[in-house]
């Protein structure tokens, strides 16, 4: 490959997207208000098949799944959101639902926030996502002379 100059950009178009998959309007309006000017945009799915799809277009940098409403082991097994932190969110932790929430981590969820504020949400996403997304040295596009792959997006172009 002489002479062929490869490069690797990491894609940075506009605000971290977080996704909510709740049906929960309290939580919902309580998170939009709470991350109002924090350069974050919030994604709502009311189901796991919205999520899916957003994700799948979006690319959001961390998924929050209301535990009480939703399941986050099918968003999970989807290809679009392998990689991306995956947290559920409840408002309530007795001792079983911690025994639960302790297999749900060794199952492959990131996190599990019990009782929280949405103050301390907002501050573990922050957290989350100053980890992830500042250590993400996967390249999302690729350039081989002319030939440049979206890698992200599965497109190439001549």
């Amino acid at each position: 490959m002489s002479g062929t100059k490869l490069s690797y950009q990491k894609e940075q178009a506009g605000n971290p997207a977080i996704l909510l998959v709740s049906t929960n309007e309290s939580l919902k309006m309580s998170l939009q208000k709470a991350l109002l000017g924090m350069n974050y945009d919030l994604l709502t799915a009311s189901n796991e098949g919205n999520a899916i799809s957003l994700a799948a277009s979006r690319k959001p940098a961390i998924v929050l799944v209301d535990r009480e409403r939703h399941s986050w082991q099918p968003l999970r097994q989807h290809h679009a959101m392998q990689h991306i932190p995956m947290v559920t969110l409840q408002t309530t932790q007795s001792e079983n639902e911690k025994d639960l929430c302790m297999g749900e981590l060794d199952e492959g969820l990131d996190a599990c926030w019990c009782d929280q504020t949405h103050r301390q949400i907002v501050a573990h996403i922050r957290s989350v996502l100053r980890r992830h997304l500042n250590s993400s040295s996967e390249p999302t596009a690729m350039k081989i002379g002319g030939l440049q792959m979206d890698i992200a997006r599965h497109e190439v172009h001549v």
